[in-house]
């Protein structure tokens, strides 16, 4: 993964501030959905399922770190857990839920 800066002028890629590697495949938003796609009968239609509790990388407000949640969708062109690819995932830290 790579952090780079963004000139807020015009919009411009600045440069890159730093790098390093990263594989969601670890991560709770994606293995709630790998997880169930291993398991699922044939013909499984997706759906969208709620990650377990984490600690959101970078989200630290006042020395400690947030916990986070995400709604996930796999990615199946097939419409089907047979196709499983991947997963996209939307994530919300538990201090924006709380103050809701």
């Amino acid at each position: 993964m790579t952090r780079q800066s963004m000139n807020s002028t015009t919009g411009d890629p600045g440069p890159v501030l730093n790098n390093f590697p990263h594989d969601g495949r670890s991560k709770a938003w994606y293995t709630v959905q790998s997880r169930y796609a291993k398991t699922a009968p044939p013909n499984t239609p997706v759906r969208k399922m709620w990650s377990e509790l984490f600690v959101i990388p970078f989200g630290r407000l006042n020395g400690g770190f947030e916990l986070g949640i995400s709604v996930t969708r796999p990615i199946a062109y097939c419409g089907t857990y047979d196709c499983f690819q991947g997963t996209i995932a939307a994530t919300v830290s538990m201090r924006y839920i709380s103050m809701l």
